[in-house]
């Protein structure tokens, strides 16, 4: 099962959750960003991990921005849902923060560096193990209730 299956599922409340959480993701990567880039607004000269850093907050703010303005839209149930260009935003957006957090770290110390993303991709694979077994469990949940529905005529909810 793959997202389009998950989304195509999904109730409007569900997306709306989902839109909340992103959006809070999103928000939380903004203020790291913006906490992080004050370290190095009268740091000079800067070195190569501490342009990185800059570099890429200065590609995901903005992607970041945008990505919850536009998940305020996707909150709407007559919206579509997100297009190939807004999962191209939330990929660079993402990708951008988590360089810019590590490159961050690697400017005070490399092991800091290799830690902080060890410790993000654990996270992650954590926070995808979670989403993954949720959401199959709601989907075959739904599956469920609509063959019951089917057999029984209609006597079940949905």
């Amino acid at each position: 099962m793959d997202a389009d299956d998950y989304e195509k599922l999904a109730t409007p409340a569900e997306k709306q959750t989902w839109a909340k959480q992103n959006n809070l993701m999103y928000g939380g990567l903004i203020a790291v960003g913006v906490v992080i880039l004050q370290g190095f607004l009268t740091a000079a000269p800067l070195d190569v991990s501490g342009m990185i850093s800059v570099v890429a907050f200065a590609i995901a703010l903005p992607l970041l921005a945008v990505l919850i303005m536009l998940g305020e839209l996707h909150k709407a149930d007559s919206d579509p849902g997100p297009s190939l260009t807004d999962e191209v935003a939330k990929g660079v957006a993402l990708l951008a923060s988590m360089t810019g957090v590590v490159a961050a770290f690697w400017h005070i110390d490399w092991l800091a560096g290799v830690v902080v993303l060890l410790a993000g991709a654990a996270g992650l694979g954590v926070y995808g193990a979670h989403f993954n077994a949720a959401a199959f469990n709601r989907t075959v949940l739904r599956r469920r209730q609509r063959t019951a529905s089917t057999e029984t005529g209609g006597t079940a909810t949905p």
